[in-house]
């Protein structure tokens, strides 16, 4: 008897538990196809909204690209402008570079031929006047020449400058119209 009783608590007790899972199941149905109905209802009151959303973030994406196109350009334009103001600045210094090879030459020329003729001089006098003489001529050359490699300079330098001058203000030109 004790079996019994046993066995007749654990099938009602089994049948408690299926019909609790039952309705846990029901109730989840429910839940599901009201939250479906909602977001449906909310949806179908949001369409045209959602269509004019989605419209409009396509058009920026395309301008987006328009503008990485601006901006390659310009980029390009940059690039070939640092390459152009290379170039100048490289045929300055080469410029440079030659003058001062010239003065390197005639300095040695020079020096050899004071020394000539410090040789040939007869008495201190005559040295002495010749060394005034070489040190004014070396005076004159070096403020002659350091005025010629200073224009030399600024000219380079202007030249050099100008192509990235120019970029800089058509780039800053074609931002601003794209701004306003």
């Amino acid at each position: 008897m004790t079996e019994a009783k046993t066995t007749a608590k654990s099938k009602s007790s089994g049948s408690a538990k299926a019909s609790n899972g039952a309705d846990f199941f029901a109730k989840g149905q429910e839940t599901l196809q009201s939250l479906f109905a909602a977001s449906t209802e909310a949806m179908s009151g949001n369409y045209d909204k959602w269509i004019a959303f989605n419209q409009e973030q396509t058009t920026r994406a395309m301008n987006a690209f328009k503008g990485w196109d601006d901006l390659t350009e310009i980029g390009k334009g940059n690039a070939e402008a640092f390459v152009a103001s290379g170039k100048i600045a490289a045929e300055g210094f080469e410029a440079i570079a030659d003058k001062w090879m010239g003065l390197m030459t005639a300095s040695v020329e020079e020096g050899v031929a004071a020394s000539k003729a410090a040789l040939e001089c007869r008495d201190v006098k005559a040295l002495v006047d010749l060394q005034t003489q070489q040190v004014r001529k070396s005076v004159d050359t070096l403020v002659a020449e350091s005025t010629e490699l200073s224009e030399i300079s600024v000219q380079t330098a202007t030249k050099a400058l100008t192509p990235i001058s120019e970029r800089f203000t058509a780039t800053v030109d074609k931002w601003s119209k794209t701004a306003a």
